[in-house]
């Protein structure tokens, strides 16, 4: 960024930066983290012992991937391990017959640029809702392995998604509803939910969205880097804060000379010129709007210039 704070650059790659999927679509977890596990649990013997009470909060791990060494944390001081090494518990991947695509998303970490891997495109959309919650400093995705550990045999679970939210780790399992209501969804889910809240740690499920909010998430994370032509549009509408996009028209009307000639037809420049200034607002939470609905002028806007967080999960 340039002296005058308009002009971005580039930020270089993360240290962490993933350099490739696992290969034939399995789920890869590093040789030191699996050389910790010991015999497996089956799922019948995991259902018993969890529907037994035998799984609480006090039996479970945290394990991290920092550079390939694995870091481990009683689950009640769960916390992400300082330093730039913190990298994905497992590597996914995909395959011809995969239920699901893979996708990759750019976040910011650390002050570096680096690319999240997620299992879908449903995990995919909630990584965008996510960013765009200005109360989130960091995402990480496959971030620590959960491990049961039991006299008979230990239960391993990696959550979907954690994120830093005003300073606290909140951790998240994306599941579609039609594949969390088997017997077996359910129990490690609410496992999940009673282990972390046990240790006064966040969790939520985050089910499906609409088409309408994943197409409105695509086009929004698209502006999140500010753009120096769009710089005194920017600064005009946060001094206003108007409750609506067609309000952000007619602030970068007025920017543009009152084109319009007070006739609330806007020029083609100034529909333009409001489209970059509401999406990046909307893409850097500045203000948030009904993200299941169209995109139009009559977009009502929310404003959280207060530090107050937007309606991110809808």
């Amino acid at each position: 960024m340039s002296a005058n704070g308009k002009y971005a650059v580039v930020p270089a790659p993360h240290p962490a930066m993933p350099k490739a999927t696992a290969r034939k679509g399995t789920r890869r977890v590093p040789r030191r983290v699996r050389e910790l596990l010991g015999d497996l649990l089956s799922r019948d013997e995991a259902m018993r012992l969890i529907a037994a009470g035998e799984m609480g909060s006090a039996r479970c791990v945290a394990v991290w991937n920092v550079d390939g060494v694995p870091v481990v944390q009683p689950i009640s001081d769960l916390s992400v391990p300082p330093g730039w090494g913190v990298l994905p518990v497992r590597r996914i991947g995909t395959h011809r017959q995969a239920t699901s695509s893979i996708a990759m998303y750019p976040v910011m970490r650390d002050g570096f640029r680096l690319m999240l891997l997620v299992e879908s495109k449903l995990e995919l959309a909630w990584v965008q809702q996510l960013d765009i919650h200005a109360s989130v400093s960091a995402i990480h995705a496959q971030p620590f392995a959960m491990v049961w550990i039991h006299e008979q045999g230990q239960l391993f679970q990696v959550p979907d998604l954690a994120a830093v939210i005003d300073g606290n780790l909140t951790v998240f399992e994306v599941k579609p509803a039609h594949r969390a209501q088997d017997e077996w969804s359910q129990a490690k889910l609410g496992l999940m939910r009673d282990t972390l809240w046990a240790a006064g740690m966040g969790f939520r499920v985050l089910s499906d969205v609409t088409a309408q909010r994943a197409h409105n998430l695509q086009q929004i994370t698209r502006w999140r880097d500010p753009n120096p032509w769009a710089a005194d549009d920017v600064s005009a509408v946060l001094d206003v804060q108007p409750t609506s996009i067609g309000g952000i028209a007619k602030v970068v009307d007025v920017s543009a000379g009152a084109m319009s000639g007070g006739r609330g037809q806007f020029d083609v420049d100034v529909l333009r010129r409001t489209y970059v200034v509401a999406m990046h607002l909307l893409a850097t939470g500045r203000c948030s709007t009904d993200l299941d609905a169209p995109l139009s002028l009559g977009s009502e806007l929310r404003w959280h210039l207060d530090g107050e967080p937007g309606r991110w999960w809808g």
